[in-house]
């Protein structure tokens, strides 16, 4: 598994509003289901920081239509592990 760090905030914090660091993110995310998607999520808001999955999508991710397809993975396989 990657590390959050290595493709989150902090990187795309570092080099900018990069349209391809954002695809880059939204490929991580929506390449995981399942149990893997959870694993991701724990390993993003486990830093003891302000750092979080929450804040990569809805304030790191700055496109519209990256952070829409991202949100929609997430509500995909919510769904899923709900039923």
């Amino acid at each position: 598994m990657i590390c959050s760090h290595n493709f989150g905030a902090r990187f795309i914090h570092h080099h900018g509003d990069n349209f391809r660091l954002q695809t880059y993110v939204r490929k991580i995310i929506c390449g995981k289901d399942g149990g893997e998607l959870i694993r991701l999520k724990l390993e993003a808001d486990s830093k003891g920081d302000y750092h979080s999955l929450h804040k990569l999508v809805f304030r790191d991710v700055t496109d519209p239509a990256i952070r829409a397809d991202i949100l929609q993975h997430i509500d995909t396989h919510a769904k899923v592990r709900i039923l």
